[in-house]
């Protein structure tokens, strides 16, 4: 039987990573013309100070891996902010949806051996996202030279144009039955490590990724982007805490909990078409099919586990 609370934690999760990245739409940050990177910044920030309360119980332990997952984690992000900057919230979440996942794999398969039992379904699944991603940039492209067609006719549309973007997001997830508690302590203890890393890695990667662009170094624009970008980090963290609790509860465990934690897709595909109508009309199908085949693909590797 399904656990209740790891089959809700696996949905609140979704709901979670869904959204964080709308608050980086919001007016006031476009008004202002706040950089993702800046953006990104104020977004580890909410990272840190939402992980205070793991502090009460688990210690903060400075690792040169946690610092490391911490600076792989703000590039990550930055290039998600600098995605749904460019090209929007429905279809860069598509994107690095579909990538994530293949990189995720390819990190446990590869690099840390895991074992899958259905070898022959877990490379069907990699082909099925392959497809999903290919789907997710011919349909920006497609619907990116509608929507110019559309400017030069006088009917104003937002337009997008997509690009791939390969990223690890939340980092591969695990979970299993035996030692449910001591599974996730160990969870949220690299957790605070982690965080820890992502106190000390902001600064720096930000630091680097403004010289880098090779421009003046903009505003941290705290009046307009400290709160959002706060906000964004602490749903973000939210998110990540939800999938430890779905993935290291038995009676779910990562087949299931991974392909519902991936209905996030569909929660920032509806903050986009809905709310910043990022999409309109037959283009949005270029969104909900591919997702589909994401899902599916998802699927498909939780079950060749």
């Amino acid at each position: 039987m399904v656990s209740g609370g790891g089959l809700t934690a696996a949905a609140a999760s979704a709901g979670f990573n869904g959204s964080f990245g709308l608050f980086q739409k919001l007016p006031s940050i476009n008004h202002a013309q706040v950089s993702p990177v800046i953006f990104n910044f104020w977004f580890a920030a909410g990272i840190v100070i939402s992980s205070l309360v793991l502090l009460v119980k688990y210690p903060l332990v400075l690792t040169p891996w946690g610092i490391l997952s911490g600076a792989l984690l703000m590039v990550s992000t930055a290039s998600t902010f600098t995605a749904i900057h460019r090209i929007g919230l429905s279809m860069s979440t598509g994107l690095l949806s579909g990538t994530s996942i293949i990189v995720s794999f390819s990190f446990g398969a590869v690099v840390q051996g895991e074992a899958f039992g259905r070898t022959a379904l877990a490379a069907c699944a990699i082909l099925v996202l392959v497809v999903a991603i290919v789907a997710y940039a011919a349909a920006g492209q497609l619907a990116s030279a509608a929507n110019q067609q559309s400017d030069e006719d006088g009917d104003v549309e937002k337009p997008f144009i997509a690009t791939i973007r390969e990223q690890i997001d939340n980092g591969s997830l695990t979970g299993g039955a035996d030692g449910q508690q001591q599974l996730v302590g160990a969870a949220f203890a690299l957790l605070a490590g982690t965080f820890g890393g992502v106190l000390i890695a902001a600064p720096i990667v930000t630091a680097i990724l403004v010289t880098v662009q090779q421009g003046p170094w903009p505003s941290l624009h705290s009046k307009q982007a400290a709160l959002p970008g706060i906000a964004s980090g602490t749903c973000w963290n939210l998110g990540n805490m939800c999938s430890i609790i779905a993935t290291t509860d038995p009676q779910v465990g990562l087949s299931i909990a991974y392909p519902v934690m991936q209905c996030g897709l569909f929660v920032a595909g509806l903050w986009g078409i809905l709310l910043y109508s990022e999409l309109k009309g037959k283009w949005q199908l270029g969104f909900w099919l591919p997702g589909l085949f994401v899902l599916a693909g998802a699927s498909m590797l939780a079950a060749a586990k």
